[in-house]
């Protein structure tokens, strides 16, 4: 704040070296504040909930389950992650067979690692429910799967927001783990003296045309 603005540089905020489940929380409270106060678009939604979501409220996380017509008016966060290969470790799921389990409680070790910071992230913002495909579908059920997938934008477009846990191949891995020298965010950092009479110093990544073109778009 006291270095007078420089007019080749916007608006911005400090990027850290190292995104914790503390520091992603705060920066997204303060960008849901002024989604909601601001952004009139994003109000025409419901917070209908899907027909299955992970109520994670209270220590004892809970599948639980709202048929059509009695779902609860409640704030409800997606999840976007990557399952891996075939070879790879699955993601926790729901089965036939371990519905009811799923229903009276799942212990957060059972959870993939990228699940248990999803959950912690939700609840440092303050929702109290995640829609998470693999524990929120029935893998093995055909008919499930079918009646989900045509509800499946909805469920989506209705989220309070979406995590995009997709820097990672899979669920083995914790959200805020630093990606492998491969990954397209483990681009280094470098220092760059701007104004070298006034001491300013601006910290900035190399350029990732692919990437950034994807999101800006």
């Amino acid at each position: 704040e006291a270095t007078p603005f420089h007019p080749a540089f916007g608006a911005t905020c400090q990027v850290a070296k190292i995104l914790s489940v503390e520091m992603a929380a705060l920066t997204m409270r303060t960008w849901l504040e002024s989604c909601n106060q601001t952004h009139t678009s994003c109000q025409i939604t419901t917070s209908r909930l899907p027909t299955r979501c992970l109520d994670i409220s209270s220590n004892i996380i809970k599948l639980c389950e709202f048929p059509d017509g009695q779902a609860q008016d409640r704030n409800y966060v997606t999840m976007s992650h990557c399952w891996g290969k075939p070879d790879a470790e699955k993601p926790t799921t729901t089965t036939t067979e371990n519905l009811n389990e799923r229903k009276a409680g799942i212990a957060m070790e059972e959870l993939s690692p990228i699940f248990r910071d999803a959950i912690q992230l939700c609840r440092l913002v303050g929702c109290g429910y995640i829609w998470i495909d693999s524990l929120c579908i029935i893998q093995d059920d055909d008919s499930d799967w079918i009646k989900q997938s045509r509800d499946m934008a909805n469920i989506y477009s209705n989220a309070y927001f979406n995590i995009a846990a997709t820097s990672h191949p899979n669920g083995s891995f914790s959200l805020f783990e630093v990606p492998s020298i491969h990954s397209r965010q483990s681009l280094p950092r470098r220092e760059i003296e701007i104004i070298p009479d006034m001491g300013t110093r601006v910290l900035a990544r190399n350029d990732c045309q692919r990437d950034h073109q994807f999101v800006q778009g």
